[in-house]
């Protein structure tokens, strides 16, 4: 993983779903390691649903080759998905489009398996979008330590102190 990024997750199963946090610099590597993580998981189920927080990401190495060299590892990641979606939370419009364009990279060089993409600006509609409850996001990592905390964080820290 880049050292200058962070990537958490956990899996709800009673909502099947996969909640994850991004922060700091997001790469085809490390796109590539989280995905191979989350396959590796035991819980992790066919048809599950993903909610990605990637509001204090940064996405490099983004333009339209690396975004082809990416679409392989998405569709190694979607043949063990099944029919399902995946909701990214973002925080510009650059990294809206970034989400939006690689989506339609994947649905042009389709897999035999049928996975959504879809940005999102907020967390409760991406919930909405997905089908799960809200209350899963009580579940969603936070990842504290970081230069660039998640809106999450911050208010994790807040009511802390």
């Amino acid at each position: 993983m880049d050292p200058k990024s962070s990537f958490q997750y956990v899996i709800d199963t009673s909502a099947q779903c996969v909640l994850a946090t991004w922060v700091g610099d997001v790469s085809a590597q490390s796109i590539a390691e989280s995905q191979r993580k989350i396959l590796a998981d035991t819980q992790f189920l066919a048809g599950m649903h993903v909610l990605l927080d990637c509001r204090a990401a940064i996405f490099v190495e983004v333009d339209l080759f690396t975004l082809n060299t990416i679409v392989p590892l998405f569709r190694e990641f979607d043949s063990q998905r099944h029919e399902s979606r995946s909701a990214f939370v973002v925080s510009s419009s650059f990294d809206y489009g970034v989400i939006r364009q690689l989506g339609l990279l994947l649905d042009a060089k389709s897999a035999v398996e049928k996975i959504d993409r879809q940005p999102f600006y907020e967390l409760e509609d991406a919930c909405a979008w997905l089908g799960v409850p809200l209350e899963v996001l009580d579940r969603l990592p936070v990842v504290m330590g970081c230069e660039t905390p998640t809106p999450r964080a911050v208010e994790a820290t807040a009511r802390a102190s």
